[in-house]
Protein backbone atom coordinates (compact mmCIF):
# COMPACT_ATOMS: atom_id res chain seq x y z
CA UNK A 1 0.00 0.00 0.00
CA UNK A 2 0.70 3.74 -0.87
CA UNK A 3 1.46 6.04 2.39
CA UNK A 4 -1.62 7.34 1.97
CA UNK A 5 -3.62 4.02 2.14
CA UNK A 6 -1.79 3.19 4.84
CA UNK A 7 -3.06 6.41 6.40
CA UNK A 8 -6.01 5.71 5.59
CA UNK A 9 -6.04 2.26 6.82
CA UNK A 10 -5.03 3.18 10.07
CA UNK A 11 -7.53 6.19 11.09
CA UNK A 12 -10.37 4.00 10.10
CA UNK A 13 -8.81 1.21 12.71
CA UNK A 14 -9.09 3.97 15.41
CA UNK A 15 -12.18 5.65 14.17
CA UNK A 16 -13.79 2.23 14.66
CA UNK A 17 -12.08 1.80 17.95
CA UNK A 18 -10.00 -1.16 16.86
CA UNK A 19 -7.33 0.18 18.76
CA UNK A 20 -4.40 -2.86 18.47
CA UNK A 21 -5.25 -2.46 14.92
CA UNK A 22 -4.91 1.29 14.68
CA UNK A 23 -1.40 0.83 16.47
CA UNK A 24 0.00 -1.78 14.13
CA UNK A 25 -1.27 0.43 11.28
CA UNK A 26 -0.16 3.59 12.48
CA UNK A 27 3.75 1.66 13.07
CA UNK A 28 3.38 0.02 9.43
CA UNK A 29 2.76 3.84 8.16
CA UNK A 30 6.05 4.94 10.02
CA UNK A 31 8.03 2.28 8.77
CA UNK A 32 6.38 3.35 5.20
CA UNK A 33 7.87 6.70 6.07
CA UNK A 34 11.17 6.22 7.53
CA UNK A 35 11.59 3.68 3.93
CA UNK A 36 10.99 7.14 2.03
CA UNK A 37 13.23 9.44 4.04
CA UNK A 38 10.41 11.10 5.94
CA UNK A 39 12.22 10.60 9.64
CA UNK A 40 10.21 13.49 11.46
CA UNK A 41 6.89 12.02 9.69
CA UNK A 42 7.75 8.84 10.53
CA UNK A 43 8.58 9.47 14.37
CA UNK A 44 4.94 10.75 14.48
CA UNK A 45 3.24 8.13 13.36
CA UNK A 46 5.31 5.98 15.61
CA UNK A 47 4.36 8.29 18.57
CA UNK A 48 0.85 7.90 17.74
CA UNK A 49 0.92 3.74 17.51
CA UNK A 50 2.63 4.10 21.01
CA UNK A 51 -0.10 6.64 22.80
CA UNK A 52 -2.80 4.26 21.44
CA UNK A 53 -0.78 1.38 22.80
CA UNK A 54 2.06 2.17 25.11
CA UNK A 55 3.42 -1.68 25.25
CA UNK A 56 3.97 -2.05 21.57
CA UNK A 57 7.26 -2.98 21.66
CA UNK A 58 7.91 -2.45 17.76
CA UNK A 59 6.73 0.91 17.55
CA UNK A 60 8.59 2.04 20.87
CA UNK A 61 11.93 0.54 19.08
CA UNK A 62 11.28 2.32 16.22
CA UNK A 63 10.10 5.40 17.99
CA UNK A 64 13.50 5.28 19.41
CA UNK A 65 15.53 5.02 16.07
CA UNK A 66 13.50 7.71 14.50
CA UNK A 67 14.33 10.18 17.40
CA UNK A 68 17.78 8.41 17.52
CA UNK A 69 18.03 9.66 13.91
CA UNK A 70 17.09 13.20 14.70
CA UNK A 71 19.44 13.64 17.17
CA UNK A 72 16.44 13.43 20.20
CA UNK A 73 18.59 11.41 22.40
CA UNK A 74 16.61 12.55 25.59
CA UNK A 75 13.14 11.19 23.76
CA UNK A 76 15.20 8.15 22.16
CA UNK A 77 15.95 6.73 25.48
CA UNK A 78 13.19 6.80 27.45
CA UNK A 79 11.22 4.55 24.33
CA UNK A 80 14.17 2.14 23.87
CA UNK A 81 14.23 1.73 28.31
CA UNK A 82 10.42 0.73 27.50
CA UNK A 83 10.59 -1.48 24.77
CA UNK A 84 13.00 -3.87 27.00
CA UNK A 85 10.91 -3.29 30.00
CA UNK A 86 7.99 -4.66 28.00
CA UNK A 87 9.78 -7.46 26.15
CA UNK A 88 13.34 -8.27 27.83
CA UNK A 89 13.23 -11.34 25.69
CA UNK A 90 14.01 -8.84 22.09
CA UNK A 91 17.02 -8.60 21.32
CA UNK A 92 15.94 -5.42 18.55
CA UNK A 93 14.69 -3.71 21.55
CA UNK A 94 18.05 -4.35 23.47
CA UNK A 95 20.44 -3.88 20.37
CA UNK A 96 18.30 -0.19 20.62
CA UNK A 97 18.96 1.08 23.61
CA UNK A 98 22.40 0.05 23.70
CA UNK A 99 22.98 2.03 20.42
CA UNK A 100 21.20 5.07 22.60
CA UNK A 101 23.70 4.32 25.67
CA UNK A 102 26.26 4.93 23.66
CA UNK A 103 25.73 7.89 21.56
CA UNK A 104 25.14 9.19 24.87
CA UNK A 105 28.86 8.47 26.41
CA UNK A 106 27.63 6.03 28.57
CA UNK A 107 29.94 2.80 27.25
CA UNK A 108 29.81 0.49 30.13
CA UNK A 109 25.47 0.55 30.33
CA UNK A 110 25.63 -0.05 26.40
CA UNK A 111 28.10 -2.90 26.97
CA UNK A 112 25.85 -4.33 29.20
CA UNK A 113 22.60 -4.00 26.98
CA UNK A 114 24.81 -5.40 23.89
CA UNK A 115 25.88 -8.20 26.24
CA UNK A 116 21.61 -9.24 26.63
CA UNK A 117 21.16 -8.81 22.75
CA UNK A 118 23.64 -11.03 22.21
CA UNK A 119 22.65 -13.95 24.82
CA UNK A 120 19.20 -13.89 22.94
CA UNK A 121 20.98 -13.43 19.35
CA UNK A 122 24.51 -14.72 19.19
CA UNK A 123 24.32 -14.63 15.70
CA UNK A 124 23.75 -11.26 15.52
CA UNK A 125 27.89 -9.69 14.09
CA UNK A 126 26.22 -6.10 14.70
CA UNK A 127 25.65 -6.91 18.37
CA UNK A 128 29.36 -7.95 18.61
CA UNK A 129 31.11 -5.41 16.59
CA UNK A 130 29.26 -2.69 18.87
CA UNK A 131 30.14 -4.34 22.09
CA UNK A 132 33.59 -3.55 21.29
CA UNK A 133 33.12 -0.30 20.52
CA UNK A 134 31.35 -0.12 23.67
CA UNK A 135 34.35 -2.08 25.39
CA UNK A 136 37.26 -0.04 23.79
CA UNK A 137 35.85 2.98 25.11
CA UNK A 138 36.00 1.64 28.69
CA UNK A 139 39.83 0.87 27.89
CA UNK A 140 39.05 -3.04 27.53
CA UNK A 141 41.04 -3.34 25.02
CA UNK A 142 41.66 -6.79 24.94
CA UNK A 143 37.94 -7.58 25.24
CA UNK A 144 36.90 -5.66 22.70
CA UNK A 145 39.52 -7.47 20.06
CA UNK A 146 37.61 -10.28 21.23
CA UNK A 147 33.90 -8.95 20.74
CA UNK A 148 35.47 -7.87 17.43
CA UNK A 149 36.87 -11.44 16.24
CA UNK A 150 33.26 -12.90 17.42
CA UNK A 151 31.59 -10.45 14.91
CA UNK A 152 33.72 -11.65 12.27
CA UNK A 153 33.36 -15.78 13.59
CA UNK A 154 29.67 -15.13 12.74
CA UNK A 155 30.21 -12.96 9.55
CA UNK A 156 33.57 -13.16 8.02
CA UNK A 157 32.89 -10.08 5.69
CA UNK A 158 31.39 -8.07 8.53
CA UNK A 159 33.47 -4.75 7.15
CA UNK A 160 33.12 -2.35 10.53
CA UNK A 161 33.97 -5.52 12.90
CA UNK A 162 37.19 -5.64 10.49
CA UNK A 163 38.11 -1.97 10.31
CA UNK A 164 37.22 -1.70 14.08
CA UNK A 165 39.59 -4.68 14.89
CA UNK A 166 42.53 -3.53 12.53
CA UNK A 167 42.61 0.01 14.53
CA UNK A 168 42.07 -1.27 17.91
CA UNK A 169 45.01 -3.92 17.38
CA UNK A 170 47.33 -0.16 17.70
CA UNK A 171 45.80 0.35 21.31
CA UNK A 172 47.03 -3.10 22.40
CA UNK A 173 50.76 -3.41 24.22
CA UNK A 174 50.58 -6.60 22.78
CA UNK A 175 50.25 -6.13 19.18
CA UNK A 176 53.70 -5.15 17.49
CA UNK A 177 54.32 -3.59 13.85
CA UNK A 178 54.63 -6.93 12.28
CA UNK A 179 51.34 -8.60 13.48
CA UNK A 180 49.33 -5.11 12.99
CA UNK A 181 51.17 -5.81 9.43
CA UNK A 182 50.02 -9.10 9.38
CA UNK A 183 46.43 -8.76 10.25
CA UNK A 184 45.89 -6.21 7.31
CA UNK A 185 47.20 -8.32 5.30
CA UNK A 186 44.71 -10.98 6.49
CA UNK A 187 42.17 -8.19 6.01
CA UNK A 188 43.01 -7.33 2.71
CA UNK A 189 43.26 -11.11 1.28
CA UNK A 190 39.51 -11.22 2.35
CA UNK A 191 38.00 -8.14 1.71
CA UNK A 192 40.07 -6.03 -0.55
CA UNK A 193 42.12 -8.16 -2.75
CA UNK A 194 39.33 -9.04 -4.54
CA UNK A 195 38.92 -5.36 -6.12
CA UNK A 196 42.15 -5.22 -7.05
CA UNK A 197 43.48 -5.93 -10.48
CA UNK A 198 46.43 -6.47 -11.62
CA UNK A 199 46.93 -4.11 -13.93
CA UNK A 200 44.58 -0.77 -14.16
CA UNK A 201 44.72 1.72 -17.86
CA UNK A 202 44.96 5.60 -17.08
CA UNK A 203 44.15 7.88 -19.55
CA UNK A 204 46.05 10.57 -17.32
CA UNK A 205 47.76 13.41 -19.32
CA UNK A 206 51.54 12.25 -18.07
CA UNK A 207 52.90 15.39 -18.43
CA UNK A 208 55.24 15.52 -15.05
CA UNK A 209 54.91 19.15 -14.81
CA UNK A 210 51.65 20.23 -15.47
CA UNK A 211 48.45 21.35 -12.75
CA UNK A 212 47.83 17.79 -11.01
CA UNK A 213 44.54 16.91 -9.94
CA UNK A 214 44.55 15.87 -6.01
CA UNK A 215 41.30 14.17 -4.42
CA UNK A 216 40.70 14.19 -1.13
CA UNK A 217 38.53 11.39 0.55
CA UNK A 218 37.41 11.31 4.32
CA UNK A 219 34.03 11.16 6.28
CA UNK A 220 35.71 13.54 8.37
CA UNK A 221 35.11 17.18 6.55
CA UNK A 222 33.51 18.13 9.40
CA UNK A 223 33.83 19.63 13.02
CA UNK A 224 36.51 16.66 13.53
CA UNK A 225 40.40 16.57 14.17
CA UNK A 226 41.02 15.76 10.41
CA UNK A 227 38.84 18.39 9.32
CA UNK A 228 40.56 21.07 11.50
CA UNK A 229 44.21 19.84 10.66
CA UNK A 230 43.32 19.62 6.36
CA UNK A 231 42.20 23.29 6.97
CA UNK A 232 45.22 25.22 7.03
CA UNK A 233 46.49 22.48 4.06
CA UNK A 234 43.57 23.29 1.89
CA UNK A 235 43.55 26.94 2.45
CA UNK A 236 47.41 27.09 1.39
CA UNK A 237 47.21 25.24 -1.54
CA UNK A 238 48.53 26.36 -4.50
CA UNK A 239 45.65 25.98 -6.87
CA UNK A 240 47.69 27.20 -9.89
CA UNK A 241 49.54 23.86 -9.62
CA UNK A 242 47.12 21.54 -8.39
CA UNK A 243 43.12 21.61 -8.99
CA UNK A 244 41.49 19.93 -5.54
CA UNK A 245 39.03 17.77 -5.34
CA UNK A 246 36.71 16.90 -2.07
CA UNK A 247 35.26 13.77 -1.66
CA UNK A 248 33.07 14.43 1.73
CA UNK A 249 31.43 11.26 3.35
CA UNK A 250 29.53 13.66 5.29
CA UNK A 251 26.05 13.10 6.70
CA UNK A 252 25.69 15.98 8.44
CA UNK A 253 27.43 19.20 7.15
CA UNK A 254 28.56 22.31 9.91
CA UNK A 255 30.56 25.19 10.19
CA UNK A 256 33.77 23.60 10.05
CA UNK A 257 32.60 21.78 6.60
CA UNK A 258 31.23 25.43 5.19
CA UNK A 259 35.07 26.34 5.74
CA UNK A 260 36.81 23.79 4.27
CA UNK A 261 34.82 23.71 0.97
CA UNK A 262 35.38 27.34 0.36
CA UNK A 263 38.76 25.89 -0.45
CA UNK A 264 38.05 23.41 -3.07
CA UNK A 265 38.06 23.48 -6.67
CA UNK A 266 35.45 20.79 -6.53
CA UNK A 267 33.44 19.56 -3.59
CA UNK A 268 31.39 16.33 -3.96
CA UNK A 269 29.18 14.82 -0.76
CA UNK A 270 29.64 11.30 -1.40
CA UNK A 271 28.41 9.75 1.75
CA UNK A 272 24.88 8.18 0.10
CA UNK A 273 27.29 6.28 -3.29
CA UNK A 274 28.15 3.06 -2.84
CA UNK A 275 31.87 2.21 -3.30
CA UNK A 276 32.43 1.95 -6.74
CA UNK A 277 30.13 4.75 -7.46
CA UNK A 278 33.09 6.89 -5.68
CA UNK A 279 35.44 5.20 -7.61
CA UNK A 280 33.26 5.67 -11.11
CA UNK A 281 33.12 9.45 -10.04
CA UNK A 282 36.92 9.57 -9.15
CA UNK A 283 37.87 8.36 -12.63
CA UNK A 284 35.48 10.20 -14.27
CA UNK A 285 37.35 13.02 -12.37
CA UNK A 286 40.52 12.27 -13.79
CA UNK A 287 42.15 12.50 -10.08
CA UNK A 288 45.95 12.10 -10.61
CA UNK A 289 46.72 11.35 -6.85
CA UNK A 290 43.97 10.44 -4.79
CA UNK A 291 44.97 10.82 -0.58
CA UNK A 292 42.83 8.82 1.77
CA UNK A 293 42.37 10.88 5.18
CA UNK A 294 40.84 7.85 6.93
CA UNK A 295 42.61 4.75 6.93
CA UNK A 296 40.12 2.35 9.01
CA UNK A 297 38.66 4.71 11.34
CA UNK A 298 34.81 4.92 10.87
CA UNK A 299 33.52 5.67 7.40
CA UNK A 300 36.52 4.62 5.56
CA UNK A 301 36.59 3.99 1.89
CA UNK A 302 38.89 1.61 1.83
CA UNK A 303 36.93 -0.25 -0.68
CA UNK A 304 36.91 2.45 -3.08
CA UNK A 305 40.72 2.69 -3.16
CA UNK A 306 41.22 -1.22 -3.34
CA UNK A 307 39.79 -0.20 -6.82
CA UNK A 308 42.51 1.93 -8.03
CA UNK A 309 40.45 5.07 -9.14
CA UNK A 310 43.71 7.03 -9.59
CA UNK A 311 47.00 6.26 -10.74
CA UNK A 312 48.61 7.45 -7.52
CA UNK A 313 47.19 6.91 -4.06
CA UNK A 314 48.30 7.93 -0.59
CA UNK A 315 46.79 7.56 2.76
CA UNK A 316 47.56 10.39 5.49
CA UNK A 317 46.00 12.03 8.74
CA UNK A 318 43.82 9.94 9.87
CA UNK A 319 46.27 7.99 12.17
CA UNK A 320 49.63 7.20 10.91
CA UNK A 321 49.65 3.75 10.17
CA UNK A 322 49.14 1.17 7.45
CA UNK A 323 45.93 0.10 5.24
CA UNK A 324 47.26 -2.92 4.05
CA UNK A 325 45.87 -2.30 1.06
CA UNK A 326 48.23 -3.43 -2.16
CA UNK A 327 46.06 -0.78 -4.55
CA UNK A 328 47.70 2.55 -1.91
CA UNK A 329 50.97 3.34 -2.81
CA UNK A 330 52.50 6.13 -0.09
CA UNK A 331 51.69 6.53 3.24
CA UNK A 332 52.91 10.49 4.10
CA UNK A 333 55.09 10.24 7.39
CA UNK A 334 58.12 12.10 8.42
CA UNK A 335 61.10 11.17 9.98
CA UNK A 336 60.62 10.97 13.12
CA UNK A 337 57.14 9.48 13.05
CA UNK A 338 59.10 6.59 11.02
CA UNK A 339 62.50 5.95 11.47
CA UNK A 340 63.84 5.46 7.61
CA UNK A 341 66.38 2.48 8.71
CA UNK A 342 63.12 0.39 9.70
CA UNK A 343 61.16 1.27 6.27
CA UNK A 344 58.91 -1.19 4.98
CA UNK A 345 58.77 -3.41 8.18
CA UNK A 346 55.54 -2.34 9.40
CA UNK A 347 53.61 -0.69 6.08
CA UNK A 348 52.26 -2.23 3.04
CA UNK A 349 52.62 1.51 1.66
CA UNK A 350 56.18 3.03 0.41
CA UNK A 351 57.21 6.04 2.80
CA UNK A 352 56.77 9.47 1.89
CA UNK A 353 58.82 11.78 4.07
CA UNK A 354 57.78 15.41 5.31
CA UNK A 355 60.38 17.80 6.47
CA UNK A 356 58.42 19.98 8.10
CA UNK A 357 55.83 18.05 10.30
CA UNK A 358 52.93 15.55 9.99
CA UNK A 359 50.51 17.37 11.83
CA UNK A 360 49.97 21.52 10.89
CA UNK A 361 48.14 22.94 13.95
CA UNK A 362 45.79 26.01 13.18
CA UNK A 363 44.32 27.95 16.00
CA UNK A 364 41.15 26.75 17.31
CA UNK A 365 38.00 28.57 17.40
CA UNK A 366 36.61 27.38 20.68
CA UNK A 367 39.91 28.29 22.73
CA UNK A 368 40.44 29.83 26.16
CA UNK A 369 42.36 32.48 28.19
CA UNK A 370 46.03 30.76 29.62
CA UNK A 371 46.01 31.00 33.39
CA UNK A 372 49.00 30.67 35.91
CA UNK A 373 49.81 27.05 36.10
CA UNK A 374 47.86 25.16 39.13
CA UNK A 375 50.94 24.72 41.18
CA UNK A 376 51.16 28.46 41.70
CA UNK A 377 47.47 27.91 44.10
CA UNK A 378 47.91 24.62 45.16
CA UNK A 379 51.52 23.73 45.77
CA UNK A 380 51.08 20.49 44.36
CA UNK A 381 51.51 19.16 41.03
CA UNK A 382 48.81 18.38 39.06
CA UNK A 383 49.04 15.53 35.95
CA UNK A 384 46.62 15.24 33.23
CA UNK A 385 45.43 12.87 30.77
CA UNK A 386 42.65 13.98 28.42
CA UNK A 387 43.01 11.03 25.63
CA UNK A 388 39.88 8.98 25.03
CA UNK A 389 39.91 6.04 27.84
CA UNK A 390 40.45 3.66 25.07
CA UNK A 391 44.15 4.77 24.68
CA UNK A 392 44.77 4.50 28.41
CA UNK A 393 46.99 0.86 28.59
CA UNK A 394 47.21 -0.83 32.27
CA UNK A 395 50.62 -0.48 31.82
CA UNK A 396 50.36 3.41 31.43
CA UNK A 397 48.35 3.50 34.30
CA UNK A 398 50.70 1.69 36.38
CA UNK A 399 53.82 3.71 35.39
CA UNK A 400 51.07 6.58 36.30
CA UNK A 401 50.98 5.41 39.53
CA UNK A 402 54.45 5.22 39.96
CA UNK A 403 54.64 8.85 39.40
CA UNK A 404 51.88 9.64 41.99
CA UNK A 405 53.84 7.53 44.18
CA UNK A 406 57.36 9.14 43.76
CA UNK A 407 55.59 12.59 44.27
CA UNK A 408 53.59 11.77 46.99
CA UNK A 409 51.56 15.24 47.03
CA UNK A 410 50.77 15.57 43.66
CA UNK A 411 47.46 14.88 41.93
CA UNK A 412 45.86 13.09 38.45
CA UNK A 413 42.92 13.88 36.35
CA UNK A 414 41.87 11.23 33.58
CA UNK A 415 39.32 12.00 31.24
CA UNK A 416 37.10 9.14 31.60
CA UNK A 417 32.79 8.88 30.76
CA UNK A 418 31.14 7.74 34.08
CA UNK A 419 30.93 3.70 34.61
CA UNK A 420 32.37 0.93 36.55
CA UNK A 421 35.24 1.22 34.52
CA UNK A 422 36.82 4.77 36.69
CA UNK A 423 37.51 1.68 38.85
CA UNK A 424 40.55 0.82 36.66
CA UNK A 425 42.14 3.62 37.49
CA UNK A 426 40.95 4.17 40.91
CA UNK A 427 42.53 0.70 41.39
CA UNK A 428 46.06 1.19 39.64
CA UNK A 429 46.42 5.04 41.05
CA UNK A 430 44.33 5.65 44.10
CA UNK A 431 42.29 8.37 45.34
CA UNK A 432 44.41 11.10 44.23
CA UNK A 433 42.76 11.06 40.87
CA UNK A 434 40.08 13.51 39.14
CA UNK A 435 37.33 12.56 36.59
CA UNK A 436 36.33 14.61 33.67
CA UNK A 437 33.71 14.24 31.40
CA UNK A 438 33.02 15.16 27.37
CA UNK A 439 33.23 18.82 27.67
CA UNK A 440 32.09 21.20 25.56
CA UNK A 441 35.13 22.59 23.06
CA UNK A 442 35.80 25.99 24.94
CA UNK A 443 35.44 23.71 28.09
CA UNK A 444 37.78 21.11 27.00
CA UNK A 445 40.50 23.74 26.66
CA UNK A 446 40.46 25.19 29.93
CA UNK A 447 40.73 22.08 31.37
CA UNK A 448 44.31 22.20 30.61
CA UNK A 449 44.71 25.39 32.75
CA UNK A 450 43.61 22.89 35.87
CA UNK A 451 46.76 20.62 34.55
CA UNK A 452 50.38 21.54 35.34
CA UNK A 453 52.18 18.51 33.20
CA UNK A 454 50.25 16.15 30.57
CA UNK A 455 50.75 12.67 30.32
CA UNK A 456 50.56 10.74 27.07
CA UNK A 457 49.09 7.64 26.80
CA UNK A 458 50.71 4.37 25.65
CA UNK A 459 51.42 2.56 23.28
CA UNK A 460 48.95 4.64 20.96
CA UNK A 461 49.79 8.42 22.06
CA UNK A 462 47.92 11.69 21.49
CA UNK A 463 48.32 13.78 18.47
CA UNK A 464 45.20 16.29 18.71
CA UNK A 465 45.72 16.33 22.68
CA UNK A 466 48.95 16.89 22.63
CA UNK A 467 49.06 19.86 20.55
CA UNK A 468 46.17 21.36 22.35
CA UNK A 469 47.85 20.66 25.08
CA UNK A 470 51.06 22.68 23.74
CA UNK A 471 48.30 25.68 22.89
CA UNK A 472 47.67 25.96 26.10
CA UNK A 473 51.17 26.31 27.70
CA UNK A 474 51.27 22.64 29.28
CA UNK A 475 54.15 21.00 28.66
CA UNK A 476 54.01 16.71 27.28
CA UNK A 477 55.87 13.94 28.61
CA UNK A 478 55.38 11.05 25.92
CA UNK A 479 56.55 7.77 25.36
CA UNK A 480 57.89 6.77 21.72
CA UNK A 481 58.11 3.26 20.49
CA UNK A 482 58.74 1.50 17.05
CA UNK A 483 55.75 2.08 15.20
CA UNK A 484 54.47 5.63 14.36
CA UNK A 485 51.24 6.13 16.05
CA UNK A 486 53.50 5.42 19.48
CA UNK A 487 55.80 8.17 18.51
CA UNK A 488 53.25 11.14 17.24
CA UNK A 489 54.71 12.68 20.72
CA UNK A 490 58.79 12.25 19.52
CA UNK A 491 57.33 14.53 16.25
CA UNK A 492 55.14 16.91 17.48
CA UNK A 493 57.58 17.94 20.69
CA UNK A 494 60.98 17.55 18.50
CA UNK A 495 58.90 20.21 16.58
CA UNK A 496 59.13 22.55 18.84
CA UNK A 497 62.24 22.23 20.99
CA UNK A 498 60.97 19.79 23.68
CA UNK A 499 62.61 16.45 22.46
CA UNK A 500 63.81 15.63 25.88
CA UNK A 501 60.26 15.40 27.47
CA UNK A 502 60.32 12.58 25.03
CA UNK A 503 61.33 8.74 26.83
CA UNK A 504 62.77 5.87 25.09
CA UNK A 505 61.19 3.22 27.79
CA UNK A 506 58.66 3.54 30.88
CA UNK A 507 61.39 3.72 33.42
CA UNK A 508 62.82 6.61 31.81
CA UNK A 509 58.79 8.15 31.42
CA UNK A 510 58.66 8.31 35.18
CA UNK A 511 61.80 9.70 35.37
CA UNK A 512 61.07 12.50 33.30
CA UNK A 513 58.02 12.80 34.28
CA UNK A 514 59.05 13.09 38.39
CA UNK A 515 61.81 15.19 36.87
CA UNK A 516 60.01 17.91 34.88
CA UNK A 517 57.64 18.12 38.18
CA UNK A 518 60.47 19.47 39.97
CA UNK A 519 61.48 22.27 38.05
CA UNK A 520 58.76 24.70 38.94
CA UNK A 521 60.57 27.74 37.33
CA UNK A 522 60.53 26.02 33.74
CA UNK A 523 56.77 25.06 33.76
CA UNK A 524 55.79 28.50 34.62
CA UNK A 525 57.90 29.76 31.64
CA UNK A 526 56.93 26.83 29.78
CA UNK A 527 53.31 27.93 30.54
CA UNK A 528 53.71 31.50 29.56
CA UNK A 529 55.69 30.81 26.18
CA UNK A 530 54.32 27.85 24.37
CA UNK A 531 51.75 29.64 22.31
CA UNK A 532 53.99 31.88 21.06
CA UNK A 533 56.36 29.26 20.70
CA UNK A 534 54.02 27.19 18.75
CA UNK A 535 52.67 30.20 16.35
CA UNK A 536 56.77 30.54 15.69
CA UNK A 537 57.33 26.87 14.26
CA UNK A 538 56.76 24.72 11.77
CA UNK A 539 54.14 23.06 13.73
CA UNK A 540 51.84 26.62 13.09
CA UNK A 541 53.64 27.10 9.08
CA UNK A 542 50.71 26.58 6.98
CA UNK A 543 52.27 27.67 3.98
CA UNK A 544 55.37 25.77 4.01
CA UNK A 545 53.97 22.96 5.18
CA UNK A 546 51.46 22.94 1.91
CA UNK A 547 54.78 23.27 -0.08
CA UNK A 548 55.99 20.25 1.50
CA UNK A 549 53.09 18.09 0.95
CA UNK A 550 53.05 19.62 -2.72
CA UNK A 551 56.25 18.96 -3.28
CA UNK A 552 55.93 14.86 -2.21
CA UNK A 553 52.60 15.24 -4.76
CA UNK A 554 55.40 15.86 -7.47
CA UNK A 555 57.50 13.40 -6.39
CA UNK A 556 55.02 10.99 -6.39
CA UNK A 557 53.83 12.01 -9.98
CA UNK A 558 57.55 11.97 -10.95
CA UNK A 559 57.63 8.27 -10.15
CA UNK A 560 54.55 6.75 -11.22
CA UNK A 561 55.72 8.59 -14.92
CA UNK A 562 58.60 7.12 -14.81
CA UNK A 563 57.59 3.66 -13.88
CA UNK A 564 54.46 3.71 -16.68
CA UNK A 565 57.03 5.89 -19.25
Amino acid sequence: MTIEQLLVVAREHQQAGRVADAAEAFNQLGVALDGAGRIEDSRRAFAHAVALVPTTVTALTNLARANFLLGRLNEALPAAQAAVQHAPQSAMAWVALATILSRLNRPAEAADAYRSAIRLRPDNPDAHCNLGNALKDQGYIADAIAAYRAALAVDPDHRSAWSNLLLALHFDPTSTGESILAEHRAWAKVQADPFTHATVDFSNDRSPDRRLRIGYVSPDFRRHAVGAFMLPLLANHDRAAFEIFCYADVHQPDAMTNRLRVHADTWRFTATLTDEAVAEQIRADQIDILVDLALHSEGNRMLTFARKPAPVQASYLGYPSTTGLRAMDWRLTDRLLDDPARDGRFYSERAAYLETTYWCYSEPIASAMISNPPMLAHEHITFGCVNNFGKVSDAALAAWAEILTQLPDSRLILHVQPGPHRERAIKTCGDRVTFVERLPLAKYFAQYNAIDIALDPFPYCGATTTLDALWMGVPVVSLAGETAVQRAGLSILSRIGLADLVAGDIDNYIGRAVELAGQRERIAELRRTLRQRMRASPLMDAAAFARDVERLYRMMWSTWVQRTG
